[in-house]
């Protein structure tokens, strides 16, 4: 199968975001104004043999078709619209990913690439230099040329006297001779002296002990302390303990042993409302890795990342309200992280070990 004409980014690559979210042409609008399952299918297969046309999509082909007949069968006839969507945008953000990988790629070989013409540039003037005398004399000659222009142009300055230059007095002289000149003031009529004149600190200092404050220094503003920061909460978190990957999947190259559940709150007073549940999110968990070992997955962060999504909207619908903001699952993540019993809320370091506080 040929591969069809998608849109182009300035940068030469495939724009994914359009061809996935255009209003009017992208692939979500089709799949999204499927009238019946029937014509959903049909259109999330058309759909997968226009996204999967190169040599060796077999095995993705293979997994989101899977997908397609689990969600399906999920749906027990109904019309998989919503499930769908999320599939397709799944696909979309893998290959905006690979997209930006390609172009970081492309870059840096483009700046090796222009690095050794430049480096093969240098080596060939150097070359002719000793390999051809005049060349190197010509560029001695073009060398002190320029030195001599330089040493001329830096010594060509004007030399006229300081005494015939227009200097401005002193600041603070001109200000003294403004407050001499200046007439008494009338009682009670607060003088402000000019910029720059001397102060009186005495006299100022004797002033100041003597009543409440007036003038200009009662009309001044009264500093306040800044408010101490506000500190940076991690969001209230829920850990599970480690569920292990199924036997028949561990052996496979790169597979992860273990997976850590995480339950992300929208509210944090619902701890109770969620570990109440923690047997069956156990058991939705094992589902999710299963069904997914049988589709050839390799519990990629992607593939973890699709099925938390699947088992955000699972967990909500057992809990009857939206008490989970996200799950997450966390392949392999170390001795020193872990869930104190079944289902626990995480202390704040360990939250922000896991960055789960982003």
């Amino acid at each position: 199968m040929s591969k069809p004409a998608f849109p182009q980014t300035p940068s030469g690559v495939t724009d994914w975001e359009k061809v996935f979210e255009d209003p009017k042409d992208g692939l979500i609008a089709v799949i999204a104004s499927a009238p019946n399952a029937t014509a959903l299918r049909s259109c999330l297969e058309a759909v997968t043999r226009q996204l999967f046309t190169r040599k060796g999509d077999e095995l993705e082909i293979t997994r989101v078709e899977g997908e397609i007949e689990r969600m399906f069968a999920n749906a027990g006839g109904g019309t998989p619209t919503d499930d769908a969507v999320a599939l397709l945008r799944s696909i979309k953000d893998l290959r905006i990913r690979k997209a930006q990988e390609f172009l970081a790629r492309k870059h840096a070989d483009d700046a090796d690439r222009r690095a050794k013409e430049a480096g093969s540039g240098l080596k060939r003037l150097a070359y002719l230099a000793f390999k051809d005398p005049k060349y190197l004399i010509g560029a001695t000659v073009a060398m002190l040329a320029l030195a001599g222009y330089l040493y001329i142009a830096l010594n060509d300055v004007s030399t006229e006297p300081a005494e015939s230059a227009d200097i401005p007095p002193e600041p603070e002289a001109a200000a003294a001779a403004a407050v001499a000149d200046a007439p008494p003031p009338q009682e009670g009529v607060v003088v402000i002296p000019p910029v720059g004149a001397p102060v009186d600190t005495v006299h100022k200092a004797e002033q100041s002990k003597s009543g409440p404050m007036s003038g200009i220094a009662a009309a001044l503003p009264t500093q306040r302390r800044a408010a101490p920061p506000v500190e940076d909460t991690p969001p209230p978190t829920i850990l599970f303990k480690h569920v292990p990957i199924p036997r028949p999947f561990v052996g496979k190259r790169g597979t992860a042993n273990t997976v850590l559940p995480v339950a992300i709150m929208a509210e944090r007073n619902v701890v109770e409302d969620i570990c109440d549940i923690a047997p069956v999110i156990y058991h939705l968990v094992n589902i999710e890795l299963s069904d997914a070992g049988l589709a050839g997955s390799d519990y990629s962060d992607f593939d973890l990342e699709r099925m938390a999504r699947t088992l955000t909207r699972k967990v909500n619908r057992e809990l009857g309200r939206p008490l989970v903001a996200r799950m997450v699952l966390i392949r392999d993540p170390g001795r020193n992280v872990f869930a104190r019993h079944d289902c626990a809320q995480a202390p704040k370091a360990m939250v922000r070990r896991l960055n789960l506080d982003r």
